[in-house]
């Protein structure tokens, strides 16, 4: 559907072209009117319109004077002249303004809609080529941006595409770091008119501006407006640039992408004024170690050492590239849920009753502050939690239990010694234990301990021997019947496992047969047997 300005000097004229065509059926949905040129110009400028239907002879201003402004501003509407049979000299001007048609007074319906049909016909062919031409030119600043170009080659292309040589069409250049969502970028593009292109990856948006705009200005007021809803640094290069220069340009702004993620908070910045960083290496033990000791501090509700310890974490962390840093706060989120959530039906119910963060938010946020932000919101609701509990001294009595367990894990469960650790009664504390967790002591001590032996079996260099011992089992047979009949991998990787132990007993068992065989003498009844 398309918008038509109706623009005539004689009133009556005006109200029957205005009411007496179905301008719908038509293909219009909405229909302006002007009684002159000047407040022809201030409607386009409000309402722009696809179609000016507009009478040639008009005081002050003519229609052709109109239709020359029109042309000379840009806008971008076809225009039709309406004229009587003693001013059709009028005509041979009208059509060197690019007018699609004339009507001659008076017309009928008819002929209006003809003319209609005539126009939408050009309007939709205009369409096609300016989509083409769009598409071009999107291909062109995108290719510009991503590979180094031959001067030559784009100064061609850039005839071609735009129109204009190459040293003519200048662009600024602004990136916003983060996940760009397509609503933001349409928002960008609706709010600010200079911006000729948009190029998207996962972790930049890079903007082209047109060459007249303020690139300082125009990168600070995306900043300001992105600044309340989510945060994002914003940097720039200084200066108008020709295409062959973008390509360098924009390297020196995707370099700067994780200095911009560990920004906290997210700045904004001058590519040329910074040095590049470059990505720190990774230290699993170190974050391992890290990861154990905010556990043991949001158990024990400590609130002030929690996010000190958190601040000094994301702090270790600083440097590193942007996946790896999620890789590692997500590490961190797991490994709270799965030691302190995951065993505590209480926790669960109370972390569940509010979702503070979500697995998918943390590769989700667009830099370090975000999940900082994220991760202290997280900490604090289950601090919250402990602190409250911490209040009730037979929760306390059973997190104490757990966590001896859980540092005694080579050891057997001994009821007498945990119940002189919280000062009850061993009958007491087994009941008020299982009334907590729905398990006894022994139990979960033994899911515990199996979990921890899946954890080593995962690692293929680790023996099944050395794996029994660690989690208190001399026995090696007795392991792998207490395994082979437990279910504690969460992971699913459990029947691996088994299998494995499964597989060394029976690698065992024939070494075994074989000893036994070769001292005896093989004779032809063994040796079938191995058959």
């Amino acid at each position: 559907m398309y918008r038509v300005l109706l623009v005539e000097d004689e009133e009556i004229e005006l109200e029957t072209l205005r009411d007496y065509i179905d301008w719908k059926k038509n293909g219009i949905s909405r229909v302006f009117t002007a009684r002159n040129g000047r407040r022809a110009l201030e409607c386009l400028e409000e309402n722009m319109a696809d179609i000016v239907i507009t009478d040639i002879q008009m005081p002050g201003m003519s229609g052709i004077e109109l239709a020359e402004t029109i042309v000379r501003r840009g806008y971008p509407c076809k225009i039709v002249f309406l004229t009587g049979y003693d001013d059709f000299s009028y005509i041979h001007s009208a059509f060197q303004v690019n007018a699609v048609d004339y009507l001659l007074k008076p017309f009928t319906i008819e002929e209006v809609e003809a003319c209609l049909k005539k126009v939408r016909s050009e309007l939709e062919k205009s369409e096609i080529a300016d989509w083409s031409r769009k598409t071009a030119a999107k291909q062109l600043l995108e290719m510009a941006l991503r590979e180094k170009q031959e001067t030559e080659l784009l100064r061609k292309n850039f005839r071609g595409v735009f129109g204009e040589e190459l040293e003519e069409c200048r662009f600024g250049i602004i990136a916003v770091y983060g996940k760009t969502e397509e609503n933001i970028c349409s928002q960008i593009q609706e709010k600010y008119k200079g911006i000729r292109y948009i190029s998207k990856t996962e972790r930049i948006s890079i903007l082209l501006l047109a060459g007249y705009l303020s690139v300082k200005d125009t990168a600070f007021q995306i900043w300001n407006d992105l600044k309340e809803d989510a945060p994002r640094a914003v940097g720039w290069c200084s200066g108008a640039w020709t295409a062959d220069c973008l390509y360098e340009k924009a390297e020196k702004l995707r370099n700067c992408c994780v200095l911009a993620f560990h920004m906290d908070p997210p700045e904004l910045f001058c590519a040329d004024e910074k040095e590049t960083e470059e990505e720190k290496a990774y230290h699993f033990r170190e974050q391992k170690e890290r990861r154990e000791e905010i556990c043991r501090l949001v158990s024990s509700g400590k609130k002030q050492e929690t996010l000190q310890t958190m601040k000094d974490y994301f702090q270790q962390l600083k440097g590193l590239a942007p996946k790896t840093f999620a890789g590692e706060v997500y590490n961190l989120y797991m490994y709270l849920w799965n030691r302190l959530v995951l065993s505590d039906e209480l926790l669960e119910n109370w972390m569940e009753a509010e979702k503070i963060l979500r697995e998918n938010e943390i590769f989700e946020a667009n830099n370090s502050y975000q999940m900082r932000e994220k991760m202290k919101q997280y900490l604090e609701r289950m601090l919250a939690f402990f602190e409250e509990q911490n209040q009730n001294p037979n929760y306390y009595a059973v997190y104490q239990v757990k966590t001896y367990l859980q540092e005694h894990c080579s050891e057997s469960a001994d009821i007498e010694k945990l119940a002189a650790e919280v000062g009850l009664s061993p009958n007491y504390l087994r009941s008020l234990f299982k009334e907590a967790t729905g398990k006894t002591i022994l139990e979960y001590n033994t899911e515990m301990r199996l979990q921890r032996a899946a954890e080593l079996l995962k690692n293929k260099k680790n023996k099944v021997r050395e794996v029994s011992l660690a989690v208190g089992y001399e026995n090696v047979s007795y392991f792998g019947v207490v395994y082979r009949n437990g279910d504690e991998c969460p992971d699913g990787s459990g029947n691996a496992c088994r299998m494995r132990i499964k597989w060394q007993y029976i690698i065992k068992y024939c070494i075994r047969q074989c000893i036994i065989c070769i001292g005896r003498g093989i004779n032809r009844r063994s040796y079938d047997f191995y058959l």
